[in-house]
């Protein structure tokens, strides 16, 4: 008896430490009534979905096409992330994105789907979405000439950490990697996605 209860807690035990826990709920935006999957993962609970609010200024649809609003949120300068998440929420900084990471690869982050992370060519990714995080390729708008790029190749996610006076932290997944990285900066007027976290 004794054996078979020590074999029987092993097998739970590789069974819950090969998972990622998360528990799944929603939050609705008051400002405009739009409704958000939410996740926890480890102590904090984040956006499992971009923010897709409209503000004044400072943000767009990537192609200008409201359609890929609704699939992949909105595009923010950085002083428009900052303010963008609705009330008890925020933009996470660098050490909020790096535990994230610590409890989840970027293949654990990502949508599953074939169109979710590939390029034209149709190559699929690395992607199980085991954290519920739902990361989706966003691309970014390129202030420089007014254009926009890497959708279904590259995430980027705004960090609220400011890298110097005219750059600031970015979050990037890319399609055929596991690997969350949060060491790269874009200029402040990019425009790049955005997730929030609760405060």
């Amino acid at each position: 008896m004794g054996n078979k209860f020590f074999l029987i807690t092993i097998v739970i035990t590789i069974i819950v430490s090969s998972s990622i826990a998360q528990v799944t709920g929603t939050f609705t935006d008051s400002r405009d009534g739009k409704t958000y999957k939410t996740v926890i993962i480890g102590t904090q609970t984040w956006m499992a979905e971009n923010l897709n609010f409209n503000s004044a200024t400072g943000s767009w649809c990537y192609d200008n096409d409201t359609k890929n609003c609704n699939t992949y949120g909105r595009l923010y300068t950085y002083d428009e992330a900052l303010k963008a998440c609705p009330a008890g929420w925020h933009l996470p900084d660098d050490a909020e994105w790096k535990l994230l990471a610590s409890k989840a690869n970027a293949g654990n982050l990502k949508a599953i789907g074939y169109d979710a992370w590939t390029e034209m060519s149709g190559t699929p990714s690395s992607s199980d979405n085991k954290a519920g995080f739902t990361a989706l390729p966003g691309g970014c708008y390129v202030v420089l000439d007014n254009s926009f790029s890497f959708r279904l190749r590259f995430g980027l996610w705004w960090s609220k950490t400011i890298y110097d006076e005219f750059n600031a932290k970015v979050v990037d997944m890319q399609k055929d990697d596991v690997t969350l990285y949060n060491d790269m900066f874009y200029n402040k007027k990019y425009g790049l996605s955005v997730r929030c976290v609760r405060d």
